[in-house]
Formats: structure tokens, sequence, C-alpha cells
């Protein structure tokens, strides 16, 4: 049985041995006083008593994978539970090995950390509701991030196996890539659309600065935070085009195709687009944002177009 949510954090000297594990990471003497969350300590416990890994793995890789396969598990009730700890729940209630584990949102909190609490998530969408309660918004975030990387994996995918190459099709296997990666989107009912996608964002881009970092040919302004996703999106799109070079050229093309996404995607959220409308769009963008390639500053401009209609959209969602 887990602790209660009230029983203090533990502080325990673990040998370098350790390391491996998902709750020891960072260990760098061969003894040091870490910081773990009794949530994390009593669900291991747990772990060790449950007869579901008798037969299967070792403990610490059944610890290791539990998290992917709670994310995994919650996927499919996205569309109709949104992202919260009672999505995972709900996942992990339907399947009989992490049904017998007896998880409730404290072992969560321990899976998922998070140094912060979020009102109920409704309230990320509609600020005129007041919040019903709160909660660690670890498992929240974790899972919109898995749901958003399912959607750009489930796009690489497909794209490979219709045999597009980006040396051969250019931008209409980019326009297929970005077809594919939307309807994605669509798998949500489209009353539930806008609550759940403008969650999602809400959650995940959250980044330092708007590209996580990654090196830049040139100095961009700033386009929102959410163009650390839209760059995700691009630079799968084109690996699943294989276009795999790391050029400037390259580097270039994937800073356009991240403000084509985000203006489509922005949009279809936004409204209930006919899937040729979208298709449309998507391709006009994409004709005026190869116009621009001659230039690095032909790029920015043309990014600093795509921030303009970024902004109109998400203020429209009441987000900034």
């Amino acid at each position: 049985m887990l602790h209660s949510a009230n029983r203090p954090a533990r502080f325990l000297s673990i040998p370098t041995s350790f390391r491996s594990h998902p709750f020891s990471a960072g260990f760098r003497d061969a003894h040091r006083t870490v910081y773990i969350p009794a949530a994390a300590l009593a669900f291991r416990r747990s772990l060790s008593n449950a007869s579901v890994w008798a037969n299967g793995p070792s403990l610490e890789n059944a610890a290791e994978d539990l998290p992917n396969r709670l994310l995994r598990a919650a996927l499919p009730y996205v569309p109709t539970h949104g992202f919260s700890s009672a999505t995972i729940l709900a996942g992990a209630a339907n399947e009989p090995e992490l049904g017998r584990l007896s998880i409730t949102d404290w072992t969560l909190a321990g899976l998922f950390p998070s140094t912060t609490k979020a009102a109920n998530l409704t309230q990320l969408v509609d600020h005129t509701r007041p919040p019903r309660r709160t909660e660690p918004i670890g498992p929240a975030q974790a899972l919109a991030k898995r749901w958003i990387q399912e959607g750009n994996s489930r796009m690489k995918a497909a794209v490979k196996s219709e045999n597009l190459l980006f040396k051969n099709h250019g931008l209409v296997g980019v326009r297929r890539a970005f077809e594919i990666r939307l309807a994605y989107n669509r798998t949500i009912p489209p009353d539930f659309l806008l609550k759940v996608c403008v969650c999602a964002l809400a959650l995940v881009v959250t980044p330092k600065d708007p590209f996580f970092g990654v090196p830049l040919p040139v100095e961009l302004p700033h386009i929102l935070p959410y163009g650390s996703h839209a760059l995700d999106v691009a630079t799968d799109a084109l690996a699943g085009l294989c276009d795999y070079s790391k050029s400037r050229e390259w580097m270039l093309r994937r800073i356009r195709l991240a403000g084509v996404y985000s203006a489509i995607e922005l949009t279809s959220i936004a409204a209930d687009l006919h899937p040729d409308l979208i298709s449309s769009q998507i391709q006009n963008l994409l004709n005026a944002s190869e116009a621009v390639a001659t230039h690095t500053a032909n790029t920015v401009e043309f990014i600093n177009y795509v921030n303009r209609s970024q902004r109109s959209i998400i203020r429209s969602f009441g987000l900034i």
C-alpha cells in the first residue's frame, strides 16, 4: 500500500552502482545524499511485491519502463479525458498488469515529478471557470508531450511508408507530411479539439528559449515558445522524407517549415476547416516560404510575418 501524501520525503545515501535507476540520476560520487520523493520510494516497494513482475523483466528495468507504459496506455483516452492524472489512471485501469499495481495520483506525482501545481487544466482554456482543485502538473505535462510525440512519430512513419523523399518530391512531400500530422490532431472530437490542443501546447511549449538551445545559423526574432514544437514537427517531417542534412540551407528551410506548420496548425485548431482547404493553405504557405529562400533576411521577414499571425490566433485563445 502506498504511503500517505503527508509522509515526509526520505534522504538516502545510494551507491554509484545504482546510477541507472530512473530515480537516482545524476550521482557523481561513490556515496551522495540525494532527495527522492517519498511517493517514488513507496511505489518502488510496491513493485517489489507485485506478482505481475515475477516472470518478467528485472525490477530495475520494470521501474524504468513503467512511466512509458503508463503514458502509452493513456493515449487512447486523451480524446475524451484530455491531459490529467485521471487520464493516466484510466489507461492504467484498463491494462491488466498496470491495474494490479494499484496506481494512484500520489504514485503519478512521484513518477512524473514537478515543482509546481496547476489549477484544474480547464483554466488554461477557459479563464472564467473557477478551479475545482489543483494537481501536480508533472503527469499532465508528461502525457501532453507523449501525445505530441506520438503524432510526430506517426507522421514520420506514414511518410516513409509512402516512399516519399524530399530530393524527389520536394514540397509535395512536406505538404503530405503536414497533412498527416494535422489529421492526427483531428482524432480529437471537433467540439473538444480546441480545449485539448491548446492545453497540450500550453503544457509543453515552455522552454527557456524558443528553440531549446539548438544552434541556428541566424539570429531570429522571438516567435513564442510555440516555435519549438513546430520545429520538432518540421524536423521529423524532413527525417521522414530522408533529408538529414545539417547544412545552413537545411537549417533555414527547417525554420521556414516550422513557421508554415505553426500557422496552419493554429488556424486548423481555431476553425473547423475541410481537409482540402487545409491542404491548399499548406501548399500556398510552402510556396511562399520557398519564394523567400534566397536570402537569410527574407527568412527572418517570413518568420516575422508568421509570428504576427500566430500572436493574433493565440490571443484569440486567451493565452496571451
